[in-house]
């Protein structure tokens, strides 16, 4: 997982037109029966909901114009394991366009709202899913808070043990 990192770096920086603003950022996650191991470099984030607890599974490492700190900042994930539990809802990645306007904590309240008011409301095969739905909801949110940078969100319903994800 580290050396992917560190390849997707260096042709990050190898492809740049503009090396005064170019950066990457990265987020990983392998999710099995028993455990989400998620893996990140720079200011991507992820947090999962578990029953009323948002816990958030890395700190931002922002290395704004990474290049010319070589070598002081390099490609080397943080990678964190967390067992999974029944009381497990989602699991929400995105990139920093969403988390410099909005917090773990209201990430995950509007998680748990839109998730309980779709699980109540009949699905039909041409609704989007619950997952869809929320990460459209963060993107749109983060969006009408004026974010100044690119907005990624993927969602994961933990609940469905792996069935549902969507990206926006």
């Amino acid at each position: 997982m580290s050396s992917s990192f560190e390849r997707a770096d260096n042709e990050v920086l190898t492809e740049a037109a503009t090396l005064e603003i170019v950066g990457s950022n990265a987020i990983v996650t392998v999710l099995s029966d028993c455990q989400i191991i998620v893996s990140h470099c720079d200011d991507s984030r992820a947090v999962l909901c578990r029953g009323t607890e948002t816990i958030p599974f890395a700190v931002d490492q922002k290395s704004y114009r990474s290049r010319y700190l070589r070598p002081w900042i390099i490609p080397v994930p943080e990678i964190t394991f967390t067992t999974r539990t029944d009381e497990d809802v989602c699991l929400i990645l995105a990139s920093d366009g969403l988390w410099d306007v909005m917090t773990n904590n209201e990430v995950g309240e509007v998680a748990r709202r839109i998730l309980r008011r779709k699980r109540r409301s009949a699905a039909t095969n041409d609704e989007p899913s619950a997952a869809e739905t929320l990460a459209d909801s963060l993107t749109e949110i983060a969006m009408g808070r004026q974010s100044s940078d690119n907005i990624s969100v993927v969602v994961v319903e933990a609940f469905t043990k792996l069935t549902t994800f969507s990206t926006r």
